[in-house]
């Protein structure tokens, strides 16, 4: 999947269409950070919950992505 990264380009737009496709190296890379075990799951999801607007600069796009 990695190598499937290095095809892409970083300046193409996030599109619905690549979001809705679970086969879609950006949609498969998103969903392998969330599930790590790290600090992002844990912090997206107290900062969702609380509606900590601190994190948005820095977590607000990954959430966007993921929603």
């Amino acid at each position: 999947m990695l190598d499937q990264l290095n095809d892409i380009d970083i300046h193409t737009p996030l599109t619905n269409v690549i979001l809705e496709d679970p086969k879609h190296p950006v949609t498969q890379l998103m969903l392998i950070i969330y599930s790590y075990e790290c600090f992002i799951y844990k912090t997206l999801n107290i900062a969702s919950r609380f509606g900590d607007s601190s994190k948005i600069d820095s977590l607000g796009p990954y959430a966007q992505v993921m929603d």
